[in-house]
């Protein structure tokens, strides 16, 4: 459990993976003479040479099953569970919960997101790493692709719930990430609960059947899933990597669902090597997806002049290396029962090593999202107009689609703020 996502991919299947990710939990060893409680978890002594990370403080508890969550009632589970401290503690500080690959546990994800290269920097899997302002979640793992039960979600929901409480966290800073497995599970547990997460990064996500089921991909959503709006989602992949070739599930998924997705991808394999990421994606590494608030609207972005072609979606011509909505930013200006405004332009992070140049210009579709007072009722409009300088470009009405959702077409977005504005007729 302790090898490399590389060691991993070339050794051990998918099926002997799920196998031993799961053997890890149910067979794992009761720490320091701590028996596994029930809920919430135990106080234990972490294992040796884990009691800080990157000399930040490290909490470790033990915890069993709780009936509601459902896994097998013939079977002693004993589940481990990490907190990592900001560097410095306080309260209102947000949460980033991590979901560790198969070729990963909890603590060997924890030493490697937070352990130095020479040069001081995060390189070996630095998705795993907490950021310094922020208190780490970690769990160890089953298969965090999905069971049918759910058990697995339920889990990782009451564990953040808990820590919310514990650490008394801002709950409109939650976010989630994985690499491989561990991606997987954050597209399935996180695209369902958007009255949770804010945001979430993924990278090389293997199988999106969990998110596919979920979110209904491909299917009408029942009215009694009652599935809020989801994290804004960062996903970057890589075309040449077998474990994430299902990739055009997620991406038809998005566009038909008109979820928010910023994408990165390049033929970089099965890797959580970080330079990689920088190096070919770095502008979407540098998407500032930590500072999304579940409690703020978002604006989706689909169909931008400025999207590159994926090769999941675009096989004969795709571009050997891309993004799609990597360089729009947004800031909601409004948000109440009578208006809405937002405000929108183009940016390009400083200092990364992207292939690609930002554009001039981009030409999209914008559809709201997580909109906190703002509703227009069914089959009525709403007027709308696009603001820059004080000046008024152009103006409509829109009237809400069968989902709820407004949606503005073939809207210019530059590098100077424009202001989308929409007010109840």
């Amino acid at each position: 459990m302790t090898k490399t996502l590389l060691c991993l991919l070339t050794m051990a299947p998918a099926a002997t993976v799920m196998v031993a990710a799961w053997a890890a939990v149910v067979s794992g060893p009761t720490a320091a003479g701590v028996a596994p409680a029930e809920w919430p978890p135990v106080p234990c002594d972490p294992p040796a040479g884990l009691d800080k990370a990157d000399g930040r403080k490290l909490d470790a508890f033990r915890h069993g099953a709780r009936k509601e969550w459902g896994y097998p009632a013939n079977k002693e589970l004993s589940f481990q569970l990490y907190v990592v401290h900001p560097r410095n503690d306080r309260e209102g500080a947000p949460l980033y919960v991590v979901l560790h690959s198969a070729g990963h546990n909890a603590e060997s994800c924890i030493k490697d997101g937070h352990q130095r290269a020479p040069d001081g920097a995060y390189n070996n899997h630095g998705l795993y790493r907490a950021p310094n302002d922020f208190y780490g979640l970690y769990q160890q793992g089953d298969a965090w692709w999905g069971r049918d039960d759910g058990a697995v979600e339920k889990r990782v929901l009451d564990a953040v719930a808990w820590a919310v409480a514990q650490y008394k966290i801002d709950p409109n800073r939650i976010y989630l990430c994985g690499i491989s497995m561990g991606g997987s599970g954050s597209l399935g547990i996180g695209m369902r609960h958007g009255e949770v997460f804010a945001a979430e990064m993924v990278w090389v996500p293997a199988d999106t059947g969990h998110v596919a089921r979920n979110m209904f991909f491909g299917k009408k959503t029942p009215p009694e899933a009652e599935i809020p709006d989801p994290p804004v989602l960062v996903n970057m992949s890589a075309q040449n990597d077998n474990w994430s070739k299902d990739q055009d599930v997620l991406l038809k998924g998005v566009l038909e669902k008109k979820f928010a997705m910023v994408l990165g991808w390049a033929p970089i394999g099965h890797t959580g090597d970080t330079r990689a990421y920088t190096k070919n994606c770095g502008a979407v590494m540098a998407f500032p997806w930590l500072e999304i608030r579940r409690n703020e609207a978002y604006p989706v972005f689909l169909g931008a002049s400025s999207d590159q072609k994926p090769p999941w979606l675009n096989r004969q011509d795709a571009d050997e290396k891309g993004q799609l909505n990597v360089y729009f930013r947004w800031k909601t200006v409004q948000d109440d029962a009578s208006a809405f405004a937002m405000r929108l332009w183009l940016e390009e992070p400083a200092n990364t090593q992207s292939p690609y140049a930002m554009p001039k210009e981009s030409t999209t579709n914008i559809t709201f999202r997580r909109l906190q007072k703002f509703k227009v009722p069914p089959g009525k409009a709403c007027a709308w107009e696009l603001v820059r300088d004080g000046k008024t470009l152009a103006s409509g009405l829109v009237q809400p689609d069968e989902s709820g959702l407004l949606t503005l077409p073939k809207i210019t977005v530059t590098s100077a703020p424009l202001e989308a504005r929409l007010k109840l007729k």
